[in-house]
């Protein structure tokens, strides 16, 4: 990485990208998630100019943003879609409201997270895999699995039934 790569990292308000979605458009052409996710990772690719890191901003950026409009309370409520980038890592911010009864489910798909054998979770969730459920959060798995990924969630307090999360995950360049 050459000096002005470095001098163009080290300002957080440079290196920064916030986009918001509108979940109905999104599910009317599934296409857009991955659209956006290629946009924001080409914006890093010009700092890093690194394929590898391009393809996997883009594939955990696509992974956050589809559950994120799939879990979607509302499909008029947006979805906010935040990053920083150091020259150590990305930090992807993904906040969307859900369902209040939708909470324990993802609660359970970030305990599943924690396991210290991800290959046996993932395992797991394909064996007892219920194609009538919205999802079986196996790509979050496959994201920590195979990108080391950190993945965070955070919960703030319920609104008409609503209750706003934010997904964060943080993606090392090192």
């Amino acid at each position: 990485m050459g000096t002005s790569e470095n001098l163009y990292l080290a300002n957080r308000e440079e290196s920064a990208i916030s986009v918001t979605l509108i979940p109905s458009v999104v599910r009317a052409k599934w296409v857009e998630a991955g659209n956006t996710a290629d946009f924001i990772a080409d914006f890093y690719n010009q700092c890093f100019n690194d394929r590898k890191i391009r393809d996997m901003i883009s594939t955990v950026l696509n992974e956050l943003i589809e559950n994120a409009v799939k879990f979607s309370g509302s499909d008029s409520l947006p979805v906010n879609v935040e990053s920083n980038a150091t020259d150590s890592s990305i930090v992807f911010r993904v906040t969307n409201s859900i369902k209040a009864e939708s909470l324990d489910s993802l609660y359970t798909a970030f305990n599943d997270l924690e396991s210290s054998d991800l290959g046996k979770t993932f395992t797991s969730r394909i064996e007892n895999l219920d194609m009538s459920a919205n999802g079986a959060g196996i790509g979050l798995i496959l994201l920590k699995k195979f990108y080391k990924v950190r993945i965070g969630l955070v919960v703030y307090e319920s609104v008409d039934e609503l209750i706003k999360v934010t997904v964060s995950a943080e993606i090392p360049l090192h």
